[in-house]
This record gives C-alpha cells, structure tokens and sequence, in this order.
C-alpha cells in the first residue's frame, strides 16, 4: 500500500485525472468513506474527493455514540432502530471492536417521568428484541439503591427506580478515517482538500467532475462512469454546483447538535445517563468521555453559515440546566466548561418539530448518472453505502459484486474482537515503550494493531511519548503518526480530528497548541511564520468554540 500522506498527494492527484473512474464520491465523511470502502472491496474503480480535512462536518461533531436509536421507538421507527442496533453490533463486535466500545447506558425513573416506569419497560424489551441481542448485553432493572450507587448525584426525590441498557461508543472521526484508509489500501483513490467544482454530461451520461486542488489552486478533470454525492448537510449547495437535475435533489433540514465538556471532578459519572430537560422534555445525555464528562445534545433547526457551527451560550445554558434539574448535587457552571462542539444533523426536510424529524436516509437519482444520498446516522453508513452503489451500478455498468464490508474487521482492528487480545496489545506496548498504561490503552482504543507503529515511533525518539495535553494520554508520536499516515495537513487536522485534544482543556498557555505545532514543523518543514500562522487558526477556532463562555 502506498503510504497516505501529504508527500503521496501528488502522485494520488495525479491517479485522479488519469483514468477513467467507475465511481466517484463526493464527500469525505462517514457516509462517503463507506461508499468508498465498500465500493473498492468490491473491486470498482473508486475514487473520492473531499474539499476540506476527512469528517470535517457533522462526522466529527457527533455524539461520539453508535447506537441503535432507542428514543426512535417512540415515532414507531422499528424497522430504523432494527437495523441500527444490528449494524451497532457489528460494529462493536467484528468490525471495529477497539474503536466501537460497548457503554452501560442507566435509564433513571421518577414517579413524574413521562413514559412511566412500565412503559419504559415495554420499550426496553422492544429494544432488545429488535436487536435480536447477538449477544450483546441485555437491558436489566435497577433499584433505586443499585441506581444511586451507579450514580450518586442524581435526583432522589420521587425516584423509583431505573434500567441499565447498552449501546456503543466511538470516536467518529477515526472510525471514519479508518474507512478511507481501508479503501485506500483496497485500491480507492481518496483525496483532502480537492472540491468539486461541475459536472460534465455527454450525450445523456456523465463524463466527469472539474474538481480543484485546494492546497495549489490548480484544476482538473476526473472521468467517471458514475458519480455519488454524498456531502451531508452541503447536499442542496452541491446539487446546485454540480448542476444535478432538480429533481433529484434532496432538501436538507439541519439541525443543530451542541455539546459541552466538563471535568470530571466537575461532573463524575462512569455510565452514560439518559434525562430529560425540564425545559421541553427532550430526551439527552450525561457521557463518560476520554476521561471527562459531555452533555448533549441540543436539536434546533439552523439556518446560518453551514462551515461554521458553534455552541451558542443559549444552548450551553440549557444542556447545564438539565444536569442541575436531573443532578441537584452538581454545581458546575459555564466557568467550569473547558470544551464545546456543534453538529449539524442533515436530515431529509419534512414537517413536525426538529426532534420528530426521522433520522431515516434518502437516496435521490439523477437519471444520467448522478446519485444523492443524505440523512441517516453514523451507525447505519454500511447499510446507506450499499443502498447508495446499488443505485449507481447501472451507470458504471459492471456486476456489483456482494459486498464483503460488514463480514471483514478494519485493518487496524484484525485480531482484536477479543478484549484479551486488546490487553495483550497494551501490555506489550508498556513493556517496548516504557509508557504508562494509560497511554498503551488509549493508543490501543485509537489505533488498534497500528499502535505498534506509533509505539516503534517512541521507541526511536522517547521524547514523543510525552502527552500533548497534560493529563490526558493523547502523545506526540500521535502527532506523527497523523502526518505520516493518516492525511493531516494542518494543525487544526491532529488537534480537532485525529486526537480531541482540543475538545479536552482550554489551553490557555497553547503549550499543548504549541508542543503539536512544533512536531508538525519538524515533520513537514515549516518555517516559524507557517507555525505562528497555524498556531494562530487554532487559537482562532478555540474562540469561536468558547464565545458560549
């Protein structure tokens, strides 16, 4: 395999404009790594372009969850919660099991909750058979006792008691980078930071996409026998660049996903809770995360600047009253945030409040060649990416052959489903490296088998076994590792994507900006202006992030 990084790009570049493409994805996040994976494991000529950094929209500024949507069981969504929880499964279980965790979700009930106690336990038997368990945990009652040992600052007025159910927990923005990497390693032609500017049609059929290398502003012509769009909340912006037959465009309704981080001496819990804001009796979340604790999330719709979404103060003040209605004991104010992120969820525009909006996708068909796919959730891109290459596989006229995407682990997972073998691979990194074990799980959850590659990093130069952010195990070498093998290009790439440093400290000094910056220097030549200016849109970003403040 050809190594991803920004020195192979001209060469990939290159690849792009010199044949002729049986696919060609638009869009570099969950759904459009899918497609790209999916379609170069069944042997098709795959390329994908994406404008900015791999999950630059709502694929980084998720929930972190892969769940199977138990909330959706209230709109009758059986046949969606169906086949989330069984894709969640597979997911945790074959393929990525270091990266999609399972995660004790407690379910707390007063004597005022709406549902109810029994009907809350209908649901919870409703959600285990529609996932048919394939052994994964099973839901089970707690008594309020059991409930407050498990979470001992919730509200205990009224409480009658409670569920623990289980769904997952990943980083989304790996999970999706690991697809384009496999597709890569399958053949697939991804590439950052190129924009598809128009579509060429000939006689009825697509012929290609101008696309225009960002980073050196030069364009060029991509062939493609097939065409999939898939950019997420930019789908009505790209329908209209690419000139796609109105009607098979989609009309995306966005709404807005914030969140905020607390430490966790802040707000310590190591389950996930769900509870209701006292406000409008949203259904969202406590998460235990990397160490700190995320509220979230919000859901208004959004109508602003698409590439710049942020938590606004609004949103920040009602996520903490949640807490302090559901967690009386809690005092942690918008002084104690040290993180925040705003996803938009691109969902399929219909009537009825933002909340009762289905999470269902939608596959839309430009008869001469071109194929839409929006909506859905991060747990079902397999499923989308196989509806989406079935509705392109006239155009490329080739057999589709069976896909094999849900039956073969990611390459950074292979020999991992077992948590022994995950503990192994840990152990074994401590004894090569001298790092703590902390730091040998973290790379473990991260990078998989390939944290051998980052720990032979540290072992050539120690110095990169220093944490980037002190307290938190994220290290240097990961910045490397970024670099030299994962298609970052700036600073706000590793701080945001490939680690959540950023997310987990407000960094007040920059040290931890500063350490991250200097590596990245070291690695591609930067000259002190490009590592003050790439410092400087990090810092600029970070503002952007704590306005809410």
């Amino acid at each position: 395999m050809t190594m991803f990084n920004i020195n192979a790009r001209d060469d990939m570049l290159a690849h792009l404009s010199g044949k002729v493409w049986d696919v060609l994805v638009i869009g570099g996040g969950i759904t459009g790594a899918g497609i790209a994976r999916d379609s170069a494991m069944r042997g098709l000529d795959t390329a994908l372009v994406e404008r900015d950094d791999f999950s630059i929209g709502t694929s980084s500024r998720s929930s972190k969850l892969v769940h199977g949507g138990l909330r959706y069981l209230k709109n009758r969504e059986f046949g969606l919660v169906h086949e989330s929880t069984t894709e969640r499964n597979l997911l945790t279980k074959k393929i990525a099991p270091n990266l999609v965790r399972p995660l004790p979700f407690l379910v707390p009930i007063w004597q005022t909750s709406k549902p109810g106690y029994g009907a809350m336990r209908a649901a919870m038997v409703m959600y285990d058979v529609l996932a048919e368990l394939n052994n994964f945990r099973a839901h089970r009652a707690l008594t309020v006792s059991e409930l407050l040992k498990r979470a001992p600052a919730l509200r205990r007025d009224g409480l009658r008691g409670g569920f623990v159910y289980y769904d997952s927990i990943s980083d989304d923005t790996r999970l999706t980078l690991e697809l384009v990497i496999d597709a890569h390693r399958h053949g697939a032609v991804p590439v950052s930071r190129v924009e598809a500017l128009e579509t060429e049609f000939e006689n009825g059929r697509v012929r290609g996409v101008t696309v225009r290398d960002t980073i050196n502003d030069r364009r060029m012509f991509v062939h493609a026998r097939s065409v999939i769009v898939a950019t997420g909340i930019w789908s009505s912006e790209t329908a209209a660049a690419l000139g796609i037959a109105p009607a098979a465009r989609l009309d995306i309704r966005p709404t807005r996903g914030s969140h905020i981080v607390l430490p966790y001496d802040k707000f310590p819990i190591d389950s996930a809770v769900t509870m209701l804001a006292p406000r409008d009796k949203r259904a969202m979340f406590v998460i235990p995360w990397n160490g700190m604790t995320v509220l979230g999330t919000t859901d208004t719709d959004y109508q602003g600047d698409l590439c710049n979404v942020f938590c606004s103060r609004d949103d920040a003040l009602y996520l903490l009253e949640a807490a302090h209605h559901n967690f009386p004991g809690i005092t942690a104010g918008l002084d104690d945030i040290v993180g925040t992120w705003s996803g938009l969820r691109p969902l399929i525009a219909s009537e009825g409040s933002e909340s009762a909006v289905s999470r269902e996708h939608s596959i839309v068909v430009d008869d001469r060649g071109v194929v839409t796919i929006a909506g859905g959730k991060l747990t079902t891109y397999r499923i989308m990416a196989d509806q989406a290459l079935k509705a392109a596989a006239p155009f490329f006229n080739k057999p589709l052959r069976r896909s094999t995407a849900g039956r073969v682990p990611l390459p950074c997972s292979a020999g991992l489903a077992d948590a022994a073998a995950r503990r192994r691979l840990s152990d074994e990194i401590v004894t090569t490296t001298g790092v703590s074990a902390a730091i040998a799980d973290n790379l473990v959850v991260n990078h998989g088998v390939r944290a051998r590659d980052v720990a032979a990093l540290v072992v050539k130069n120690p110095g990169l076994a220093a944490p980037i952010l002190a307290g938190h195990p994220f290290i240097l070498a990961e910045v490397v590792q970024a670099i030299r093998c994962e298609m970052a290009v700036t600073l706000a790439d590793v701080l945001l994507r490939r680690t959540p440093v950023f997310f987990l400290g407000r960094d007040d000094d920059e040290s931890a900006t500063r350490a991250a910056a200097n590596v990245m220097a070291a690695e591609l030549g930067w000259d002190q202006a490009r590592v003050d200016s790439e410092i400087a849109q990090v810092a600029e970003i970070r503002r952007r992030h704590q306005e809410c403040l």
